[in-house]
């Protein structure tokens, strides 16, 4: 897959970049989001720096625990690089220029869930939609007939809300006790 107009987090990005990419063949996508740590200093000032960088495939998931390592190994710079792979993130800005910032790190082909589900749909509220409001608009009426197999996105829909639930009341009661 090539990507005719590849998008930087060090570049300019806006809606209108986001268009050029509908209608892309994108054969290797990668979802890519981060988890933070915090630390506060003496003088009261609160740092963060990037402690998780979470990738998934349509299959796989890899958690890559970015603190253990001294500098991001070379493999996972150049994966993160790779010109025919598309990362797909939530909060360009904020997940790309901290792993800049914290790790010299750059991806090469990055698309912006919110403004790219806003041009293919052609609802622009779509790019100010949390990822929870993004899937439940586009997986909002799955198709249940009947089938030997679920896919995968039927099994998604029926199965994450309840999931959620499961955890947050895990949590809840972790807390309270």
């Amino acid at each position: 897959m090539k990507v005719s107009h590849p998008l930087s987090f060090l570049g300019d990005h806006n809606e209108e970049s986001e268009k050029n990419n509908v209608g892309q063949n994108f054969e290797r996508v990668v979802g890519l989001d981060t988890e933070k740590s915090f630390s506060s200093t003496s003088d009261g000032l609160v740092s963060d720096k990037v402690a998780l960088l979470k990738l998934c495939s349509e299959n796989n998931c890899l958690l890559v625990h970015l603190t253990l390592f001294k500098k991001i190994p070379t493999s996972l710079a150049k994966f993160l690089n790779l010109s025919d792979v598309t990362f797909v993130v939530m909060s360009i800005k904020h997940n790309l220029s901290d792993l800049q910032r914290d790790y010299g790190v750059q991806c090469r082909n990055v698309i912006e869930l919110g403004p790219f589900a806003a041009a293919v749909q052609k609802k622009p509220i779509l790019s100010a939609y949390s990822l929870p409001d993004l899937f439940k608009f586009v997986f909002k009426n799955p198709k249940w007939e009947k089938t030997c197999t679920l896919s995968l996105e039927q099994i998604w829909h029926a199965s994450i809300e309840v999931h959620a639930a499961i955890i947050i009341v895990k949590e809840l009661i972790q807390y309270h006790s």
